[in-house]
């Protein structure tokens, strides 16, 4: 079976699919678009998408990475069978909750879960990763210059050593969503959570004797018309991966935060056009990083500006743009959007089960602890008002070792090897 993947260099989740393959023993062709105009041209004509990754698997089309799809499109069985004595995805299967129990379920595959993870698996607790992808937020980061250790470091490369370092101390992963957490109870009495997880139309349920919520916080939209129409074919909410394809063309960054400032000057050496559109009249994003924006030639911003509709045909064409203090509205001709206004949580799966503060974040303790006993929360989907990956991974250290200590009945409190009296008599 002849298989091509459509990627580019940084795209964090084109490495997962090509990764993803290797693991099932699937020989394919890597073919960088961004590098190649006309391989770029072959994957629109073939997809629709101007977004990758695309994978052509013996003639059928899998846009992202669709671990359901791209399983459907490798046949299932002969597929399983072509990855025998490779190192396989674990996907897990459905079993009852009385005969299956994981130690710990790390619900989110980024910084705040893998490292959850990591440190529940050296505690010797039987863990498990349920997460719809691997790397999240911080995959889609181009540079990063403040994680301690790296003077510059990207998303990828992050996520990659942290997956690695979370598979070799025998953490389970299986890449699907989880839509429902609830109680459950064990064929003993045993309190338990059942944690219902979907990947296409397959569902299934794995029971944990706790849970650890790090699911982060996925990219917010525009909601304006158009937006959802031209969603691959135009709009873009990851420039690390979509960038390279639009060399040469006018684009626009929609936001005012680091994640934009970061967008615009990941763009402005390949586009030929860089606006940058911000509703108020002020960045949020640091100093130096604006100033730095503002240095590039092809860099424009519009300030007091706000999006009013995306258009186009089969690809975006224009979009419409009304200055906020003035009320004037103007056509800009752009072939790229790429919206980087934040993002929200996704937390009504566990809404009856925690308490939430008023935007959705989960509320957490010095602890990690929430309002549940056995549930605790680490990363940018807690009330923290810090969103950092440093502190992610500290949160999902500390969250994994309270697990540990809920298990065993240790109160999760700081005891001294020595005391006072001890340092005197020595």
């Amino acid at each position: 079976m002849k298989v091509k993947v459509y990627s580019t260099e940084q795209c964090p989740y084109c490495h997962m699919a090509k990764d993803y393959l290797e693991a099932k023993g699937v020989e394919f062709e890597d073919v960088n678009v961004g590098e190649d105009r006309a391989a770029a041209d072959e994957m629109v004509e073939k997809s629709g998408q101007m977004g990758v990754p695309v994978l052509d698997i013996g003639g059928e089309i899998v846009v992202g990475f669709d671990v359901p799809r791209i399983d459907a499109a490798l046949g299932g069985a002969k597929a399983a069978k072509a990855g025998k004595g490779a190192k396989v995805l674990k996907r897990g299967k459905a079993k009852p909750v009385a005969k299956d129990v994981y130690d710990v379920i790390v619900i989110g595959g980024s910084a705040a879960g893998l490292t959850a993870a990591i440190y529940a698996t050296r505690r010797n607790l039987r863990t498990l990763v349920l997460s719809k992808d691997i790397g999240g937020q911080m995959a889609m980061v181009s540079k990063i210059y403040n994680y301690p250790g790296f003077e510059e470091v990207s998303g990828g490369e992050l996520v990659k050593a942290m997956e690695a370092q979370a598979r070799t101390s025998g953490a389970e992963m299986v890449l699907k969503e989880v839509v429902k957490l609830d109680m459950a109870e064990g064929s003993g009495g045993e309190k338990l959570f059942s944690a219902k997880a979907c990947g296409g139309e397959k569902c299934e349920e794995y029971a944990g004797r706790t849970v650890v919520l790090a699911t982060g916080k996925t990219p917010r939209s525009l909601g304006v018309p158009g937006e959802s129409d031209f969603v691959g074919r135009g709009v873009s909410y990851c420039v690390t991966c979509d960038a390279p394809l639009f060399k040469g063309k006018d684009v626009a960054v929609v936001g005012g935060g680091n994640s934009a400032i970061d967008a615009a000057l990941v763009l402005a050496p390949v586009a030929r056009k860089v606006y940058v559109i911000h509703r108020r009249g002020e960045f949020r994003a640091f100093e130096n990083a604006v100033e730095t924006a503002k240095r590039r030639r092809n860099v424009e911003f519009l300030l007091d500006s706000v999006v009013t509709g995306i258009k186009g045909s089969k690809f975006v064409e224009s979009m419409t743009v009304e200055n906020r203090k003035t009320g004037k509205k103007s056509e800009l001709e752009v072939e790229g959007v790429f919206v980087e206004i934040g993002s929200d949580v996704n937390t009504k799966f566990v809404q009856h089960l925690v308490d939430l503060d008023e935007n959705g974040q989960v509320k957490t303790g010095k602890n990690g602890e929430t309002s549940r006993a056995g549930v605790f929360a680490a990363g940018d989907v807690t009330d923290t008002p810090f969103k950092q990956i440093v502190i992610a991974t500290g949160g999902g250290c500390r969250a994994a070792l309270s697990a540990y200590n809920h298990i065993h009945g240790f109160e999760s409190k700081y005891v001294a090897d020595w005391s006072k009296q001890d340092s005197k008599n020595k």
